[in-house]
């Protein structure tokens, strides 16, 4: 039996829907079906996810033990449960390039959200509603922001006087660059400067040539 065949039994045995399987795990109800019909291997976090939320061992799930060796009462909550007053933030489906000229997306698609402790939020002085999370890729930005960092952007934040790291469109594609209006331009102009020196600056017009989407405002790197 797969890996998704067990995980199917599994979620009929607690009595629930895959939506509601794929809620307990942390993730997307598209990416689990994944996982379901065997169309994809999840990662060792992701197992370890499955595993408490399906209340299964390991060894269940990959076919060496014919038990789950788990109590499977249905109405058993997931382990852990996220703190009432933790505020919840939207992930975006398009991830910032920070060297490539075009937007890629998330597999996931829109609706999964991250939760973070109302002091953040406060620190950062933002409206939560005008925060999202996105993941920035490519080497442009290094050694500030790495490949596959997170960052939360405000949105409400979009004017260039006081330069600092941004997410916009330039033309071409959403990238993540440090972001200076140029002083005596008029039209304005922006000077968009990546912090690896290999990329070369550039500038562009303000909302005809270019448009910001918000400021970053935090960020997160995994060890």
């Amino acid at each position: 039996m797969t890996v998704g065949a067990r995980m199917r039994d599994r979620v009929r045995q607690l009595g629930i829907s895959e939506a509601e399987a794929a809620r307990r795990c942390g993730i997307s109800a598209r990416r689990f079906s994944f996982y379901v019909n065997d169309q994809r291997q999840p990662d060792f976090d992701t197992v370890r996810a499955i595993c408490e939320a399906l209340r299964v061992s390991p060894n269940y799930l990959f076919g060496l033990d014919d038990e789950p060796n788990m109590d499977i009462t249905a109405d058993q909550p997931p382990e852990f449960q996220v703190p009432e007053d933790y505020v919840p933030l939207a992930q975006v489906v398009v991830r910032p390039g920070m060297g490539g000229p075009a937007p890629s997306l998330e597999e996931d698609g829109p609706g999964e959200r991250l939760y973070f402790p109302p002091r953040l939020i406060r620190d950062l002085r933002a409206d939560p509603e005008q925060l999202r999370i996105m993941v920035v890729e490519g080497p442009s930005m290094a050694p500030a922001l790495e490949n596959q960092d997170q960052v939360i952007i405000d949105l409400s934040r979009t004017n260039p006087s006081q330069p600092g790291i941004f997410v916009l469109w330039d033309g071409y594609g959403l990238v993540c660059k440090w972001v200076e209006r140029i002083p005596n331009t008029d039209p304005p102009r922006l000077r968009i400067v990546s912090e690896n020196p290999r990329f070369q600056p550039y500038e562009a017009l303000e909302h005809d040539e270019a448009t910001i989407i918000g400021r970053v405002v935090w960020f997160a790197r995994r060890l």
